[in-house]
């Protein structure tokens, strides 16, 4: 969704298994992020649930966009985890990355000055997102994915967010929120390989349904 100037975007996720004898060398990933909408550069954290060839492989990350993605090794992550995570933009250039396995309790956060943050003609820190993306080509076959506190049970307020006027949960945006459905070409033409779901009763949960056949 888009704004101005957020200061933090928080939320949640459960890491489901991916099918891997279906899409073998494909790749997933789940995150919350400030930038990215209208801008060159994201500042997100997140997990992957990717294919190497037909083995599934789970890790968790931050990246800085375009600077490297950094693998987050402290914490453990394996099929049907819950996770939440957010970024903060703490001023002059810092932002705050945190992460947590709730369903083992272990957590990461670092503070990381990125002086790059790009706008693209705006000014930067103009969306927030909660994002099922595929890295590569292909999208792995994930089924659907959770999030918000409606289906995880991480009951600390996400998915919510906080820009320059409002905080709250999703639907606190009104018409700033953007649906974003993922598409790829082919031989006949484009199609939906990842379709969000309308917002729960919560407001602010929602799944993700893979549909890359």
């Amino acid at each position: 969704m888009t704004g101005t100037g957020f200061t933090q975007v928080q939320g949640s996720w459960i890491v489901t298994a991916v099918d891997c004898t279906k899409t073998p060398n494909t790749d997933s990933s789940e995150w919350v992020g400030i930038d990215g909408w209208t801008s060159n550069t994201v500042e997100q954290i997140g997990t992957d649930a990717d294919c190497n060839g037909k083995t599934p492989f789970y890790y968790v990350w931050y990246e800085f966009y375009p600077l490297n993605t950094i693998v987050i090794s402290d914490v453990s992550i394996a099929p049907g985890d819950k996770f939440s995570a957010s970024v903060t933009y703490e001023g002059e250039n810092e932002y705050t990355v945190s992460i947590t396995n709730d369903s083992t309790g272990q957590s990461f956060s670092k503070e990381v000055e990125f002086k790059g943050a790009d706008g693209s003609g705006v000014p930067p820190r103009n969306s927030a997102e909660w994002i099922e993306e595929m890295d590569g080509n292909e999208l792995s076959d994930f089924g659907v994915d959770s999030f918000g506190e409606f289906y995880t049970g991480v009951s600390d307020g996400t998915d919510v967010a906080t820009d320059s006027s409002i905080s709250g949960g999703i639907n606190a945006f009104g018409s700033a929120v953007q649906k974003s459905i993922s598409t790829k070409n082919g031989s006949s033409g484009s199609k939906d390989t990842a379709v969000p779901s309308a917002l729960a009763s919560d407001g602010s949960s929602f799944t993700v349904t893979w549909k890359s056949e």
